[in-house]
């Protein structure tokens, strides 16, 4: 018989954690269950979809070693909800005892042995340490551009480019692009060769998810077919995507047209403005007026129309540009800085980074009239 003795909200913080790899879509019922092995020192849970697995450590007091398969969601809501911060959980058969103080209960459980082995790394030599705080901001800024696109598969997905002296890290909905550079003043890695590996965005996701509640350093492996994050009590594995990343450095604006220098606040304002009027019709257009500054215009068929003007340094001829308001927003959510800069190039795609930092930039399509 499995038993073990642990907290109830450390027990149901890492029963939430490893239920985000359950995928809502499975028709294999063995995935939507939950693995917990009691062991010595501790506790492990685990859950997979066969795509990404999370695997996180308990401090528990373990009384009899052994194993547990039960739903997930069953599971975590019982122990959230339980009167007592002191739970025991222990085997009956396959099936979980539930005890608090006022409390007890079971749970139908599965056989253990069918759960699925979440797999290892084949090879585990090729690591990078990368601080927390550099790795989630790293990736928020990605993931606003990041598509979750079924049809499309190759950017249903994040690409890390490693190139030894510097790790891009990018992704596109083909509307929009991000990529930021991490230089090796950054990050440690013993990988001797340039590798660029793809992963799902929802494998990064929870990679971004897991990172925004903690700090120290983080550590990514990776071998031929997956991927290992590792972070404390925190393991994700990932298959390694094999679609291909298109292909986008002709893209990238090498000069521009015409740029806007403009503070990210009054830019902010004047989207949240537009979003209201346009209402369905989310396009936003900016002008550049060298005597005024920076135009934003919507129009809204059933509400109306509005403009603002926004103080701001403009260099080159007079554009216009419209663009999805939601998209230019999501850019100003990217930069961290005050300063923004806006490169408009016509039919081309714009860029919007800081105005001082080389390490990220954000490109936009334009909305063509035709």
């Amino acid at each position: 018989m499995m038993q073990f003795v642990a907290i109830r909200d450390v027990l149901k913080n890492a029963l939430l954690a490893a239920e985000r790899a359950i995928s809502a879509n499975t028709n294999l019922p063995i995935l939507k269950n939950i693995l917990i092995i009691a062991e010595k020192g501790g506790v492990v849970v685990s859950a997979t979809d066969l795509e990404i697995g999370i695997i996180v450590r308990v401090a528990a007091k373990t009384i009899q070693e052994g194993k547990l398969c039960v739903p997930a969601g069953t599971l975590s809501q019982l122990i959230g909800n339980l009167p007592s911060d002191r739970v025991e959980i222990s085997s009956s058969e396959i099936d979980a005892v539930i005890k608090a103080e006022g409390y007890e209960g079971i749970v139908k459980g599965a056989n253990p042995e069918e759960f699925p082995i979440i797999p290892s790394l084949e090879d585990s030599s090729n690591r990078i340490e990368i601080p927390v705080a550099i790795l989630q901001q790293a990736l928020s800024q990605v993931l606003v551009a990041a598509s979750n696109s079924e049809s499309r598969q190759e950017l249903a997905n994040v690409l890390f480019d490693y190139q030894v002296d510097v790790l891009k890290i990018v992704s596109t909905d083909s509307f929009r692009l991000a990529e930021k550079t991490l230089s090796t003043s950054q990050f440690t890695s013993n990988i001797q060769n340039p590798l660029k590996v793809l992963l799902p965005v929802r494998t990064v996701v929870e990679m971004a998810r897991i990172l925004s509640s903690s700090s120290g350093m983080a550590e990514l492996f990776v071998d031929r077919s997956q991927f290992l994050f590792r972070l404390d009590d925190y393991t994700l594995v990932s298959r390694i995507s094999e679609a291909r990343f298109p292909e986008y450095a002709a893209i990238i604006p090498k000069t521009n047209a015409t740029t806007v220098e403009v503070k990210k606040s009054d830019l902010g304002a004047a989207l949240r403005l537009a979003g209201v009027v346009a209402e369905k019709n989310p396009i936003v257009s900016l002008q550049t007026n060298s005597s005024k500054g920076l135009e934003v215009q919507a129009h809204g068929q059933a509400v109306g129309e509005g403009r603002s003007i926004l103080p701001s340094k403009i260099h080159g001829p007079a554009a216009v540009n419209s663009f999805n308001v939601k998209h230019l927003a999501d850019a100003l959510k990217a930069i961290p800085s005050e300063d923004i800069m806006i490169g408009l190039n016509g039919d081309r795609a714009a860029i919007i980074k800081d105005s001082k930092d080389e390490t990220y930039f954000y490109i936009l399509a334009p909305i063509v009239k035709t």
